[in-house]
């Protein structure tokens, strides 16, 4: 998975909200209802086709996490059972997801059986081996 190049603008804030909000709903939400619910200050206009680049990348990078999944024949959004029990506890759970959330993007490259590893891995990696 490229983060950097096809979904650069998603956002693991934007994450931990769309996670929070499925946490809190039975049976998920279709795409156009998650949109309508998490961007309420978007223009109301029905002849607008203009969608969120933050949801859209985030709902992306979430799903290939195993953050969220998307039910294709109902067409569904949810997060993963998971995340949503840790997300309705009463602790600190942005702290929280941010760990489960780097814990899973590097698991993700480990598990990765492409050989490629992921842009944001592979420039973590660098960052960390400089010399400060």
């Amino acid at each position: 998975m490229d983060y950097l190049r096809g979904n650069a603008t998603a956002s693991a804030v934007g994450l931990y909200v769309i996670s929070r909000y499925l946490s809190r709903t039975d049976g998920g939400q279709s795409g156009s209802d998650l949109q309508k619910s998490l961007q309420v200050l978007r223009s109301s206009d029905p002849s607008q086709t203009e969608t969120s680049a933050v949801l859209e990348a985030s709902l992306t990078v979430g799903e290939a996490l195993g953050i969220v999944t998307h039910d294709t024949v109902s067409s569904t959004w949810a997060v993963d059972s998971e995340i949503a029990v840790a997300l309705r506890s009463d602790e600190e759970q942005w702290l929280w997801f941010r760990g489960e959330l780097a814990h899973r993007m590097m698991n993700h490259a480990l598990d990765n059986d492409d050989g490629k590893v992921p842009d944001l891995i592979l420039g973590l990696t660098w960052f960390l081996q400089v010399s400060p």
